[in-house]
């Protein structure tokens, strides 16, 4: 038996039990008192956000035991809200998405590149989720994909796929056209990377975003071909057929999407400012480039000159990113990206040219004999006001209005107006660019090659014609259009031949290798240079000593010629 404990009563006022009258003003009040600082304090933001919304800040889901059960569960699914910023929202239970490998096998072609992706039908179609059924927001939802290069797969990641641009979104168009699609890695779908090297051949940041873009497979291809071979800036761009869940979508094209951490891959280093003509900028980068804007518009007239504009912009890079816009006919070029890279001793602006998909075809409904597509706008894609034409689509007027009032048209148009330097330089590197560059080796080659996916869907037969006559006859209009505006006369032809016995001799010619016979086209008071290419001489290049230029002999192993009309120049 437990002996038995003797117990005191206390006495005094901290003996009293507390009335129950006191205590439940006392609980309730603290009560209230807990739910407003809940109410009120940061800390519980994002749980305040996820009670009252559908979606809750990344950061409140990302780390911790909690974001792992609520994540494993399916409460919550990733997304990207209007802002821009990342988030998760909430869903249903997450099922398993198909093979996007097995989805594919159907449409593999031997000879093309192929790109399938495979989503939960819900999060495209759901009226309330469903990325396609809210197409103006700017979400993203769980996704795979698969990549092959014919009939070989070379990668497999899970991902998170998004709408893509403006006008592509919408469901007219991707009725039309299919729907442009960007792709991501994250941690949130276990981590994994893009196979970018594989599809562009080269190195590429795990965090690398690829874009599948419809609509305009060729002529984006095409144009940002065109800008590299001259020596630009442009993101990696090929072809591929498109599958989405199993459903062939046509001819696409695959693409690096442009960030700023996409060019911070290429620069080596972060110490720049990157600011996007259409998307995303920080508030520093785009005031860096509002202080180039001011700067431009405050110089007065008679002073845009080369070397007024050369203390802030590199001409070379400036001259190389308009010129693709103008030769291509992109009639909505205020696109790209400007930078500053602050990592140079000279820090001067420069460009990356990006969305030229309005290239060599026509900016509205023309006569439909009308077969001229060539004679779309080249210099008048800066200087023309259109906002009185009747002709004109407002969409189009629109376009011409933000790029009248860019920094780059500034430029271009005041240097036209008060320095004769930069029409002289502007016309020798066009020239250099059309006869070297983009000569009808080149531009037939590139023409060949996209013309095996003649009748895919997305590149219809009437678009390679129309662009095959473009890229034949453009160069002679452009000639035509530039000696217009700059009040030259007409261009002429040089030929240079080598001797009749002798085949496949190739001369530097402006500076360029170029296999003979060569011709090139030309505008009085520039020059031709002509030389020995000096690290691949062999015996009949190192003998080179004797020319006919006309009707004239001369001697000498390089010669620099001022040209005045046609010329005829042959090695002896």
């Amino acid at each position: 038996m437990r002996p038995q404990t003797s117990t005191s009563i206390a006495t005094g006022p901290k003996a009293l039990a507390p009335s129950p009258k006191i205590v439940i003003p006392v609980v309730v009040g603290c009560l209230l008192a807990a739910g407003l600082w809940i109410e009120k304090a940061e800390l519980f933001a994002s749980a305040r956000q996820a009670m009252r919304g559908d979606s809750v800040p990344s950061k409140a889901l990302e780390t911790g035991p909690l974001a792992k059960v609520l994540r494993t569960n399916g409460m919550f699914r990733a997304a990207v809200d209007e802002g821009g910023s990342f988030v998760y929202r909430l869903h249903g239970a997450s099922l398993p998405l198909a093979d996007s490998t097995e989805a594919a096998l159907p449409a593999l072609h031997k000879s093309w590149a192929l790109i399938s992706v495979t989503v939960h039908k819900e999060d495209l179609f759901d009226p309330e989720f469903g990325i396609f059924a809210n197409y103006e927001q700017r979400w993203e939802v769980p996704a795979q994909a698969s990549y092959f290069e014919g009939t070989e797969l070379l990668a497999q990641v899970d991902c998170g796929l998004r709408l893509h641009g403006n006008s592509t979104r919408r469901p007219e168009v991707r009725e039309k056209y299919g729907a442009s699609a960007r792709l991501y890695t994250r941690q949130t779908y276990g981590g994994g990377s893009l196979p970018l090297d594989l599809i562009f051949d080269g190195d590429f940041s795990p965090d690398a975003r690829l874009i599948v873009r419809g609509e305009s497979a060729l002529s984006s291809a095409l144009s940002f071909d065109i800008v590299r071979r001259i020596g630009a800036n442009a993101p990696n761009m090929r072809p591929a057929l498109y599958v989405l869940n199993g459903e062939l979508q046509g001819m696409f094209s695959l693409s690096e999407h442009l960030t700023k951490d996409m060019w911070r891959e290429r620069l080596g280093h972060g110490d720049f400012t990157f600011y996007r003509y259409r998307g995303s900028s920080t508030q520093h980068d785009a005031d860096n480039y509002a202080d180039l804007h001011a700067w431009v518009e405050g110089l007065q007239p008679g002073d845009v000159t080369m070397a007024r504009i050369a203390e802030n912009v590199d001409i070379e890079s400036y001259i190389q990113h308009m010129f693709p816009f103008l030769w291509c006919g992109t009639d909505d070029w205020a696109q790209g990206a400007a930078y500053l890279d602050r990592g140079q001793r000279l820090q001067l602006w420069r460009w990356v040219n990006w969305d030229m998909d309005r290239s060599f075809r026509y900016s509205f409904e023309h006569d439909p004999g009308n077969t001229e597509i060539w004679k779309k706008m080249c210099f008048d894609l800066v200087l023309a006001d259109l906002s009185q034409d009747p002709k004109t689509p407002d969409e189009i007027k629109e376009a011409n209005r933000v790029q009248r009032e860019d920094v780059r048209s500034l430029i271009f148009t005041g240097l036209l107006r008060d320095d004769p330097k930069f029409q002289r330089t502007f016309a020798e590197r066009a020239v250099g660019f059309m006869n070297h560059e983009l000569n009808k080796a080149f531009l037939g080659e590139r023409y060949q090659w996209y013309r095996k996916f003649r009748g895919e869907p997305g590149i219809s037969p009437q678009a390679l014609d129309n662009t095959g006559r473009f890229l034949r006859e453009r160069s002679s209009f452009f000639r035509q259009d530039m000696a217009r505006v700059f009040g030259l006369d007409p261009s002429f032809p040089v030929e240079v031949t080598g001797p009749p016995q002798q085949t496949g001799l190739t001369l530097v010619i402006d500076g360029r290798l170029e296999s003979l016979p060569y011709t090139g086209n030309y505008f009085a008071g520039q020059t031709i240079t002509l030389d020995v290419p000096k690290s691949t001489e062999t015996p009949e290049s190192t003998a080179i000593q004797a020319w006919r230029v006309g009707d004239t002999p001369m001697k000498g192993s390089s010669l620099a010629l001022d040209l005045e009309g046609p010329l005829e120049i042959q090695i002896l």
